[in-house]
Formats: structure tokens, sequence, C-alpha cells
């Protein structure tokens, strides 16, 4: 999230740029693969990171969200709709049946702090943006628990909104999110960028 070295001038710049949070400001830590692995050996599963890389793959490409429609908006919703995903990822690689305990543990992996990295010039970037006078706020597909867990990475404190679709019942790229986002701003479409 590297600033231009060239600032545009005051009159040109947006009131408030809204950020997406999953590889833009910060990326699973050490991998996704390797947050998993970690999550799983407790329960005797030991994928090869190479392989679960691709199950993960697959599975993002077998299941996509429909973001056409609203989903129900709640911590149990937001739940399920990560464990589909799970069950079709680990199904991949060959364990179709496994309990609810699996899929709590890797829910709480990527629940840690330790499991995010923040990317090094995100911080800077968003002080100079605020001191630009530039409002900003987090519009991200994520889970219910995503404003705890931003709040947990540090990222939380440099925002006046966090926008997440677990919570609104709507994934980008469904205009409502954004009509939502805009709302809570106070802002004009003209006058805010995602």
């Amino acid at each position: 999230m590297t600033l231009p070295t060239a600032v545009l001038p005051l009159a040109t710049l947006p009131e408030v740029i809204f950020l997406d949070v999953g590889d833009t400001l910060m990326r699973a830590h050490p991998s996704w693969p390797e947050v998993y692995i970690s999550a799983l050996a407790g329960h005797g599963i030991r994928p090869h990171p190479d392989e679960l890389g691709a199950a993960l793959r697959d599975a993002t490409v077998q299941h996509r969200w429909d973001a056409e429609t609203p989903f129900e908006r709640s911590a149990e919703a937001s739940y399920a709709r990560i464990v589909a995903f799970d069950q079709r990822v680990l199904a991949g690689l060959g364990h179709p049946d496994l309990s609810d305990d699996v899929f709590r543990s890797i829910h709480a992996a990527f629940r840690e702090r330790s499991a995010w990295h923040l990317y090094p010039d995100v911080e800077p970037a968003l002080v100079v943006l605020r001191e630009a006078g530039i409002r900003l706020a987090i519009i991200s597909n994520w889970l219910w628990e995503a404003p705890e867990l931003f709040h947990d990475v540090g990222l939380a404190r440099h925002f006046e909104q966090l926008i997440v679709s677990a919570r609104i019942g709507y994934d980008k790229p469904h205009p409502e999110i954004f009509r939502h986002a805009l709302e809570l701003m106070d802002v004009s479409p003209e006058r805010a960028i995602h």
C-alpha cells in the first residue's frame, strides 16, 4: 500500500477512502495453508502445504459465494458459510466427514493475532492519508469476528467504520454493501473511492 511520491492537490483528493483488508492491508501468516496446517495438526490431519494450497484454490473456484443474493446476518450463519468452504477444502484432501471440532479449530486459528501479517507500509500510509484529512473505512468480505480481529492487529484505530459483509448480509461486489458504507460515512459516491 505504498503511497505515490507525487501527492495530488488537496482539491482532487476524495473525502473518504474505503479499503479492503485481506491481501491488501494484511495477509495470513505465514500463509493460508500453514494456518490451516497448525489447526489440523491437533486432529491428526497433516496435509502437505502444496496439496492444501491446491485444495484451497480449487475450493475457492468451486465455492464462490453468490454476491447477488443477501444472506443471514449472524455469527451462526457466518460460521456455517465458512464451514461449508472448509468442508470442500478438506474433502478435496480425502477427509470428507470430519467433526465440528475440526472446523472450530480452523476457525479459532484464523482469529488469532499471530495468524496475520500486517504489511509494513500499511500503518505509515494510513497515517499519511489521515493527516491529509482523508477519512478511512474498511469494506471487507470477512467473517463475523472481523471487527475484533481488526482491533487485535492494530488496524481498527485508523478507521472510522469497519464494514464487514457477514454483519451486513451482502458480499462485495453487491451494491448494497457499498450503499451501506456510504450511508455510515455520510458521504456521496463521487466523494469516495474504494
